[in-house]
């Protein structure tokens, strides 16, 4: 261990002490548990880069380790119910790159895709490559996160994308939409490829890093228990229709789930038209509602205990008299009636978390 690496783990173990770590895991405990609290629960976002164009960086993992070092001191004094776990960032494009997909990056920008799927037979032809090298550097980076922090501090999955959105890299976009109609054997094959080496993809992830894994992405500031299987994002969620989603879609979450205990659903965008398909998978944990107001997901889900939910709260709710407003309200009508965490978006980093953090804490 390097001697920077070695203070900021000192000052992260006497920040987060063994007994405030287990308090917090307790409390999330209770929520997955099916147990909404009259407490409300909630964590800052983006109070670092983790969603800013993916710098090249994030491939430099000692670089990487003290950032999120550094990060976790500098948040400890906020009242959030954080708890620490080390994110090697999204990756979106890393498990795409195990089928011989191309990663571009141009100017620290975001990740680009090249799709390997030209013609609807070209999905007979795939072969998974655990091998390849955007695949070896994630595993070595969890390695060395587990190695360098002692296993005090457990590490996230990255964002390898769910079944459908993986395939949508893997076959240009609008190609694999159109195939769902004319090529549906194909786009079938495809999804079940995916799915078999999503599951190997994340068992490997256990393996590296043995089983202490915080096994969520979105949001990686959360807290998923291992025993509730994994966190998925599949962002085409929302533009495909229930039908759609039920026949293509819906068994692969499923095989996903009986594979790993269960899943937890993130999509990019509103994907309320397919929640009452969402909730036939065994083993649904519940969803990130990335793009849905936190008031109208509960009433979708008509504030059913058995699922845990997470929910955005944009900036504007706390820059005006009548965002705060309409957050108490919104905060009053949903107290105690299921388990959910808000994420308050921080974009301007710890000056404004910090400037927010004492009237967030009265109203929780």
């Amino acid at each position: 261990m390097n001697t920077k690496t070695a203070k900021l783990l000192k000052k992260y173990r006497s920040l987060y002490p063994p007994e405030k770590i287990q308090g917090l895991e307790n409390e999330y405990l209770r929520l997955w548990n099916g147990d909404p609290t009259e407490r409300i629960h909630y964590i800052y976002c983006c109070l670092s880069s983790y969603w800013e164009p993916n710098p090249l960086w994030m491939y430099e993992k000692e670089t990487r380790l003290d950032f999120l070092l550094q990060t976790f001191i500098d948040r400890a004094g906020l009242q959030e119910d954080f708890i620490p776990s080390l994110f090697p960032d999204d990756r979106i494009g890393v498990f795409a790159s195990l089928f011989g997909c191309q990663v571009q990056q141009e100017d620290n920008q975001h990740c680009w895709v090249k799709p390997v799927v030209q013609t609807p037979s070209d999905v007979y032809h795939l072969r998974p490559d655990f091998n390849a090298p955007l695949i070896k550097n994630l595993f070595e980076t969890i390695e060395y996160f587990i190695e360098q922090t002692e296993g005090v501090i457990p590490v996230n999955i990255c964002d390898p994308q769910g079944p459908l959105s993986s395939a949508s890299l893997i076959w240009n976009y609008e190609d694999l939409l159109l195939a769902f109609y004319d090529h549906p054997k194909e786009v079938k094959y495809l999804l079940n490829l995916i799915t078999e080496n999503l599951i190997i993809f994340f068992q490997k992830i256990f393996r590296v890093a043995c089983n202490k894994v915080n096994p969520i992405h979105c949001h990686p500031d959360a807290w998923m228990p291992r025993d509730k299987g994994v966190a998925l994002s599949d962002d085409m969620m929302a533009v495909t229709s229930p039908e759609i989603y039920e026949e293509f879609i819906m068994p692969y979450h499923q095989k996903i789930a009986d594979a790993l205990s269960g899943v937890f659903l993130h999509s990019c965008g509103d994907f309320s038209h397919n929640i009452s398909q969402v909730k036939k998978i065994n083993g649904f944990r519940g969803i990130h509602a990335g793009q849905m107001p936190l008031d109208e997901v509960l009433e979708k889900f008509c504030y059913n205990p058995d699922y845990f939910y997470i929910a955005t709260l944009p900036q504007g709710y706390y820059q005006s008299e009548s965002g705060f407003q309409t957050l108490e309200s919104v905060l009053e009508k949903t107290r105690g009636r299921a388990p959910f965490l808000l994420m308050i978006e921080s974009k301007n980093g710890f000056q404004q978390a910090q400037t927010i953090d004492p009237w967030l804490s009265h109203i929780v």
